[in-house]
């Protein structure tokens, strides 16, 4: 498995929840195909759905949290 993780090493892993961890490997792949490009920049745009009885301002708490750390850990 330590193989297969390109940009961030197992340990570290350990301390990250699948969603981030998606997102992560989602904005690294992103940055890698110069998505990211400051002098011509691209709209990017999520979707958050609830499901069924789902508090939406957890969820919204819970999403920017996500975004947030994923970010941080995407390498310069």
């Amino acid at each position: 498995m330590m193989g297969t993780e390109k940009n961030f090493s197992l340990s570290a892993s350990l301390f990250i929840n699948p969603d981030t961890k998606e997102l992560l490997e989602f904005f690294t792949v992103l940055k890698e195909e110069g998505f990211f490009d400051p002098k011509e920049p691209y709209v990017l745009s999520l979707e958050v759905k609830l499901w069924k009885d789902e508090d939406a301002d957890i969820i919204l708490a819970n999403t920017k949290r996500v975004i947030n750390r994923a970010w941080a850990l995407v390498e310069d």
